[in-house]
């Protein structure tokens, strides 16, 4: 948490428990005022105590990737309670499996548009001495 932040601008999950912010608060970093959103599907979908202990023996680079996926899974998961991640995965997964096989029709199409222009192609004859 930044030092020029005074006792008034507590951090969202502070300011959610009613609580003073102290300088060491860990949540303050990631979830500023600014992000009550954030913090409050994360803490609606994994709860404070739970962000807390899986970030807590991770240096500060993991706990922010951490905090962002949290963020970000909570976000899915509030859109979509039922399917959340894994439907967004499995949505993604049918997507590539998708483009895959245009992927391998555009290539056959191509072989046969190379093959159709190879044979409209004239054929020169070297002369012979």
């Amino acid at each position: 948490m930044s030092s020029s932040r005074n006792a008034s601008q507590a951090c969202a999950s502070c300011k959610y428990q009613r609580k003073k912010c102290d300088p060491h608060c860990p949540l303050a970093p990631f979830f500023p005022q600014h992000r009550r959103k954030d913090f409050m599907n994360v803490h609606k979908v994994f709860g404070v105590r739970n962000v807390l202990k899986l970030t807590k023996n991770l240096g500060h680079k993991e706990k922010s990737e951490a905090i962002k996926t949290l963020i970000y899974q909570a976000d899915v998961r509030v859109k979509d309670p039922v399917g959340g991640c894994c439907r967004v995965i499995s949505e993604l997964q049918h997507r590539i499996k998708n483009l895959e096989a245009e992927y391998r029709l555009l290539l056959e199409q191509l072989a046969v548009c190379r093959a159709q222009k190879q044979a409209k192609a004239p054929v020169h004859k070297q002369q012979q001495f």
